[in-house]
C-alpha cells in the first residue's frame, strides 16, 4: 500500500459490503497530518476535492475501500480495510 499512497491517488470507493457506514479519511501529509478528507461514499475522482495526487496517508474508520491511481478506478488499484495507513 505504501507504494500507492506515494504515487497518486485520485479515486476512492466503498466495496459491497453490509448495510453499516463506511467512512475513510485521506490526508495530504503523511502520517495523518495536514489538510484531511473524509468520504463516505465514491468519488470517481478527488480533482473536485482538492485532493488531486496528494493523498499521503489515510484512515479508514469502517467499510472496505477500492482506491486507484487514476480517475474512475483505474490505473494500480487496491483495497483498504479497516485500519491505518501512514505512508
Amino acid at each position: 500500500m505504501n507504494a500507492l499512497l506515494r504515487t497518486t491517488l485520485v479515486a476512492a470507493g466503498l466495496l459491497a459490503g453490509g448495510a453499516q457506514a463506511a467512512e475513510m479519511t485521506l490526508f495530504k501529509q503523511p502520517n495523518f497530518s495536514g489538510e484531511a478528507l473524509t468520504l463516505r461514499d465514491d468519488a470517481n475522482s478527488l480533482s473536485g476535492r482538492n485532493f488531486h495526487d496528494q493523498a499521503s496517508s489515510i484512515v479508514v474508520r469502517s467499510g472496505r475501500w477500492e482506491v486507484c491511481t487514476q480517475p474512475n478506478f483505474q490505473g494500480e488499484c487496491t483495497t483498504l480495510e479497516r485500519g491505518e495507513y501512514p505512508a
